[in-house]
Formats: C-alpha cells, sequence, structure tokens
C-alpha cells in the first residue's frame, strides 16, 4: 500500500452481500402485506413496476436523490393517501419494507473477514443506501456508519468521505476505501485523498475511463490476506 493503513471503510451493498435480490423480496413482501391489509393501494402497485415508480418520483424531486429512504417512504403514503387512507399507512408498508430490507445473505467470506479487519482497524461504514447495521446484525465490528442521506451528499461526492474519515479519526491518506463501485467507490475514494481497494467479485473489467485503484480483491478474504501479507503477519 502507498502509506501505511490505520482505518477501513467498507461500502455496504454488493460489497458485503448482493442487494438486488434484497430489494426485490423486500417489495414483494411489502406488496403482500398491501394485497392482505389494503388491496386497493395493492392494485395500484405491482413489483414490476415499483423501480419505474421510484425512478419517476426520483426525477420530480432529484433533491432527494441521495435518500432512498425518504423516496420509498414519501411514495408508498402518496399511493395511500391516494386510496383514501391515511398517510400513516405508507408509513406503516415503509416499515414492512425496511425490515425485510435489512435481511440479507452476506456473502460467505463477510464474517470472518469482518472478524480479522476489526480486529486490526477501526471500520467505518461507507454506504449511499439505508441499511442500518444493528438490524442486520454486523454492529459490533464497526466504530461507526456513514449514509448518504444523513450527509445529505452520496458517494462519489467528497463530503460524505470527509465524514468517514472524521468518525475514523485518522488522515485520509490512512484510510482505505474497499468497495466494489469503480466509480462511486474508487474514484471517488481516490479524489477525496484517500488509498482505494475494489472488490471485484464477477471478475469484470475495470472501466478503461477511470484510474486504476491501488488494490484489487476478490472478496475480503483475500483483502484480508494481502493486508495481513503487508503487514508482516503470517496467514
Amino acid at each position: 500500500m502507498e502509506t501505511p493503513i490505520e482505518a477501513i471503510c467498507l461500502d455496504l451493498d454488493d460489497t458485503l452481500w448482493p442487494i438486488s435480490p434484497v430489494i426485490r423480496r423486500a417489495e414483494q413482501v411489502t406488496l403482500d402485506w398491501l394485497v392482505v391489509n389494503y388491496p386497493d393501494i395493492a392494485s395500484q402497485l405491482i413489483q414490476q413496476d415499483m423501480q419505474q415508480r421510484l425512478a419517476s418520483f426520483t426525477q420530480s424531486f432529484p433533491q432527494y436523490s441521495h435518500d432512498m429512504t425518504h423516496v420509498r417512504r414519501s411514495l408508498l403514503s402518496a399511493l395511500a393517501v391516494q386510496g383514501g387512507h391515511s398517510s400513516q399507512v405508507g408509513e406503516d408498508a415503509f416499515e414492512v419494507f425496511f425490515e425485510e430490507r435489512n435481511r440479507v445473505d452476506l456473502y460467505l467470506d463477510v464474517l470472518p473477514a469482518l472478524a480479522w479487519l476489526s480486529a486490526r482497524y477501526p471500520l467505518v461504514a461507507v454506504t449511499n443506501g439505508n441499511a442500518d447495521l444493528r438490524m442486520v446484525g454486523l454492529d459490533e465490528f464497526f466504530v461507526a456508519s456513514v449514509q448518504a442521506r444523513e450527509v445529505g451528499t452520496p458517494k462519489p461526492q467528497k463530503k460524505i468521505f470527509d465524514v468517514a474519515v472524521e468518525k475514523a479519526g485518522v488522515p485520509h491518506a490512512h484510510i482505505l476505501h474497499v468497495g466494489d463501485d469503480p466509480h462511486t467507490d474508487v474514484e471517488g475514494a481516490r479524489e477525496a485523498g484517500m488509498q482505494t481497494a475494489w472488490v471485484n467479485r464477477k471478475a469484470e473489467c475495470w472501466p478503461a475511463n477511470i484510474a486504476p485503484p491501488g488494490l484489487v480483491v476478490s472478496d475480503l478474504e483475500e483483502l484480508s490476506l494481502r493486508l495481513g501479507r503487508a503487514a508482516g503477519e503470517d496467514q
């Protein structure tokens, strides 16, 4: 690594767990709940067009594009009101979604790697999503969690990385940011002055228009091995 690593920032969705199946399942569970409790709202909403509705809502209110909690909650509440119900029905539907959204299937390498990494470095989660580490069951490994919705701006903007650096308590150059997205994770963190690692689980090609990351690993187990070797630890 360029300079000694004193802390690690970690992306969550698609770095610690695959997010697409989680969202599809959570949307289906929400729809099933509406079918049972508010079938008139369910008739307005089918899983297949939920993403289109969310995209349309975000285009109408771009100031909330970094806050999917607000976007999804507002959409569900609007559908409830359109159906003649209280907006609280939308809030209740969102809570159903959110509980299921935090039931994730971790990649197999994640728990052993987090145990190894957190014993050596302060870990800070940095995410554009809205996963709750306590609900997911990973909060014990992290000293802090930084979400775009709380900061007011998403990755790759520098501000969210600066907040993560502040919570980590060490200089930018001594923090390794680890994530799956070449643009939002690697390029964003590098522009913020951090070291970078790309988690390439799908053996994809690196984009030609982006400078390569400092480190490329296939999963967090390899990350732990590489960091251990760099530190002179036996693996």
